[in-house]
């Protein structure tokens, strides 16, 4: 760093002989330049001090510095603006180590505030600060080692200052209702397409149409008109089943919705712009709750922690075909909804179309093929 140096403005009557007893006395001046009725000079440290201890009736002002001294003087005049930014630095690296939001990823509600229980048992929970990823392994394994009936996997990825917990449930199969004696029956009315049976008397043949609660495989085994055998009948009947749904679309679209994702993040606020920090997977459109914690009215700068929800949104204009395809997909999804695994739309056919000035409307009939298969108690003839 370049050594220290003073430029010095010398006031009073004839500075100019002043100035030539300082270099009669080897004072070792750099710069020497009038300016005006006075004189400047620039002297080195050594000569600034020995000059500062001289007895003068000339009036010496200290007008500039250059070195280090130079950088002191600049952060002594700035000492608040200095001192705010260092403070608001370390608040900020603290809080960045601080977990404000924990978000477990799962649509049932009940599985998540078990995720939710099991993390504060273990010591994770907001306002914390946050652990390390061999802490956080251990404790995963922890806990799917205590919940292994209910989850199968589980996940916890820290962004920024929240916990993003992906898991997923242990899927058991849902418990079958069974009797010692029962029959298969209709579920719902449609036409026979295929049978699968392990035990118990077919009584439906396929291609017949079936109402919902007829037997179609029977726990009584009959020879001629007497009970031969009583069983528990088990398998499945696939049927042709039928729904008719109504869709609406409107020819603009345009819908802002809160996809369920959000975390919070610390900014710096400079000249009217944010700056999101340690923001590594920013959201492309999102809504923003601003709280301001550390400001200065003296300067342009501010440190804020704010609440970033994700927005999808979706702004599209539609041709009526492009409309008439798309109310058509719609239709599709809403009959899927309402089917099991097993079960698949065979085909779809538009029953009617209305246009309006702003929308369309489509009724659409689906054909399904589908698993009818219900259990039911068998109940025995009564004897005369």
């Amino acid at each position: 760093m370049v050594s220290n140096r003073y430029l010095i403005e010398i006031e009073g009557i004839n500075p100019k002989r002043f100035v030539r007893s300082l270099i009669n006395n080897h004072f070792n001046l750099l710069i020497i330049k009038p300016v005006g009725d006075n004189y400047q000079i620039l002297v080195d440290e050594a000569n600034y001090r020995r000059l500062m201890a001289t007895k003068t009736i000339y009036k010496l002002t200290v007008i500039k510095t250059r070195g280090y001294i130079a950088i002191w003087n600049y952060l002594l005049k700035r000492k608040i603006f200095f001192i705010s930014l260092l403070l608001g630095l370390a608040l900020l690296l603290y809080l960045s180590n601080i977990i404000f939001h924990i978000e477990v990823v799962h649509t049932n509600t009940k599985i998540r505030e078990l995720v939710l229980e099991e993390l504060e048992y273990h010591g994770i929970k907001e306002h914390t600060y946050a652990m390390g990823f061999r802490k956080r392994e251990a404790i995963i394994t922890s806990i799917l080692e205590r919940q292994k009936d209910n989850l199968e996997w589980l996940e916890i990825d820290r962004i920024g200052t929240k916990y993003l917990v992906k898991v997923h449930e242990k899927k058991l199969n849902p418990p079958v209702k069974e009797y010692p004696l029962q029959n298969i029956v209709a579920k719902k009315s449609g036409i026979i397409k295929h049978l699968e049976v392990s035990s118990g008397e077919i009584l439906v043949k396929k291609d017949t149409y079936v109402k919902k609660g007829d037997i179609l495989i029977s726990g009584l085994i009959y020879n001629k008109e007497n009970i031969k055998n009583m069983v528990a009948s088990r398998g499945m009947v696939l049927a042709e089943t039928w729904y008719k749904v109504t869709v609406s679309l409107p020819f603009h679209y345009h819908e802002e919705v809160l996809t369920g994702n959000k975390k919070q993040v610390l900014s710096i606020n400079f000249l009217n712009k944010s700056y999101s920090l340690f923001d590594f997977s920013p959201y492309k459109n999102k809504r923003v709750k601003e709280k301001v914690v550390l400001f200065n009215n003296h300067y342009p700068i501010s440190f804020s922690y704010n609440l970033l929800e994700e927005l999808n949104i979706v702004d599209k204009t539609y041709d009526i075909p492009s409309a008439l395809v798309k109310a058509r997909e719609l239709a599709h999804l809403k009959v899927n909804s309402n089917l099991g695994v097993k079960d698949t739309i065979i085909s779809l056919k538009d029953l009617k179309i209305t246009e309006e000035e702003s929308k369309i409307t489509v009724e659409v009939f689906a054909k399904v093929l589908e698993d009818i298969t219900e259990y039911a108690p068998v109940i025995l003839p009564k004897v005369n």
